[in-house]
């Protein structure tokens, strides 16, 4: 029996060890030793810097790189390591390819070439092409490097010089290709195709020249990049940027709030223009035609929608340190129950996700749920809940309602 047992630990040790080498190998070597490895297998040697606190860094060790793909891509091609670069022993490692973000990838030669470096995280279909352009000498950042040069770098050329340098996180270089490369365009160039990345680029601030130029020039830029891509990001940019205000979170970018609606009234985007009325009301107080506004839109939106406006209602408060205007309260209970009223109308048809969106709206219309709101919530969580599914959601759902019950029965004593 201990023999049948024995075989029994040892076959699945060997089957783990099977499924942990169809991922990436990384080797428990110092960087001179997979120098010399890559030598002598005829390999590149692929550099993963991260660090314990990183999400991203997180999730390519364990979703991407443990993939069989992975494996069967970078174990023939590399002699691959992973260092983590807040230990003591990696400090000369960081300073050496001055890595100012995580994750970042380094790709080097045996002879200790660096050929390429990119920062971020993101699946195979995204990561491997990233990869591929690495050991391409036309596209690789050793390859552009050695082709400015020389001079005579094409402005196309230029811009993916540029390119390649920002997602290396070498934000000075970069910087100074941007403007090298602006300059260098005549304003018929600036409208092409060609060059739209320029407008997307974190260097085109809302304040700079860049920016006025778009915005100036949007029709045109428009019809030769295609208009759907281009709206596409104007609404991801300003809608990122109003959506800030209207939450009444902390606003870092130069740009002032009157600016920032100017710009957005020359997009003539009618989801921006909404958004930039909704958060006027937040910025200036005016909590009852926000709440008006919010009662008119209630009944066409779904729960995230409800969750939004909830948030746009609390950011009157955050934004103003809590001096907030008289009828704020009363607005608040407007709100709440005219969201209950919505969790009663979908019944049973609620979702648990359904449910953490509205309990989080209520909370942000009402600091204190009436007693009244508490025992319709309760009947409501009776009906519910044993048709939601059992998974791990669920008891946060039930600690919600009864929570609900504990507020009924200290109001009864």
């Amino acid at each position: 029996m201990k023999r049948i047992l024995l075989l029994f630990v040892i076959c699945l040790f060997v089957q783990s060890v099977s499924v942990a080498q169809e991922g990436v190998d990384f080797r428990n070597i110092s960087l001179e030793e997979a120098l010399e490895q890559a030598k002598a297998e005829d390999k590149l040697v692929f550099v993963d810097c991260y660090t314990p606190w990183c999400g991203p860094c997180h999730r390519m060790l364990t979703e991407v790189f443990p993939r069989k793909e992975a494996g069967d891509y970078f174990n023939s091609r590399f002699v691959c390591v992973k260092y983590d670069m807040t230990k003591d022993e990696n400090v000369e490692l960081n300073k050496k390819f001055r890595v100012a973000a995580y994750p970042t990838f380094i790709i080097i030669r045996p002879d200790g070439t660096v050929l390429h470096k990119q920062t971020g995280a993101g699946d195979l279909n995204y990561f491997i092409p990233c990869v591929e352009a690495g050991l391409n000498d036309s596209t690789n950042l050793w390859g552009l490097e050695q082709e400015y040069a020389r001079g005579g770098m094409s402005n196309v050329r230029l811009m993916a010089y540029q390119a390649v340098l920002a997602d290396a996180f070498d934000c000075d270089k970069a910087t100074g290709i941007y403007r090298e490369l602006w300059g260098r365009l005549s304003d018929k160039e600036r409208l092409q195709k060609e060059f739209w990345r320029l407008y997307t680029d974190n260097y085109c601030t809302f304040d700079s020249p860049m920016c006025e130029f778009m915005l100036a020039h949007l029709d045109e830029i428009r019809a030769n990049a295609g208009q759907e891509e281009v709206d596409r990001f104007l609404l991801t940019r300003y809608g990122g940027m109003l959506e800030k205000w209207i939450k009444g979170l902390e606003i870092r970018d130069s740009i002032s709030f009157e600016d920032l609606c100017s710009q957005v009234e020359r997009l003539n985007l009618p989801r921006l223009d909404e958004m930039r009325v909704l958060a006027g009301w937040v910025v200036n107080q005016e909590v009852q035609a926000l709440t008006d506004w919010i009662a008119k839109k209630m009944p066409e939106g779904n729960s995230q929608a409800v969750r939004f406006y909830a948030d746009a209602f609390q950011g009157i408060s955050w934004g103003h340190d809590f001096n907030v205007p008289e009828n704020y309260s009363s607005c608040g209970s407007r709100l709440a129950e005219l969201t209950v009223n919505k969790m009663e109308e979908q019944g049973t048809n609620l979702s648990s996700s359904d449910l953490s969106e509205y309990f989080g709206a209520l909370s942000c219309f009402q600091r204190e749920m009436p007693i009244e709101l508490c025992r319709r919530l309760v009947v409501l969580g009776d009906n519910v809940l044993p048709v939601l599914p059992d998974d791990e959601r669920l008891p946060g759902m039930k600690r919600m309602f009864d929570d609900m019950r504990r507020v009924i029965e200290q109001g009864n004593k």
